[in-house]
């Protein structure tokens, strides 16, 4: 699962995950790896990853359209059978 809400990401928050990691901001920013980025799921009976969204990043939305989400979807595609995708209200 990816928080693709890049002004108000909300799945750390509303799954109750402390900790800060790397957002997909960053990732797409080339300035963290995504296996530092994701998050497993504690639950053994759920085999699930989150790469969350950077805390109120000022990125420009329009880096989810760029070259390196295609790329980032390609990765996770090969690495998960459902790739969901959290994004902001339309």
């Amino acid at each position: 699962m990816v928080d693709c809400d890049l002004r108000s990401p909300s799945l750390q928050e509303r799954l109750s995950v402390n900790g800060k990691f790397p957002g997909i901001a960053s990732v797409l920013a080339g300035t963290a790896e995504l296996s530092d980025a994701l998050y497993q799921m504690p639950d053994k009976n759920i085999d699930m990853k989150i790469l969350f969204g950077n805390k109120k990043a000022s990125q420009n939305v329009e880096i989810l359209g760029g070259n390196e989400m295609k790329e980032l979807l390609t990765q996770l595609e090969s690495m998960a059978d459902l790739v969901i995708l959290d994004t902001a209200p339309s």
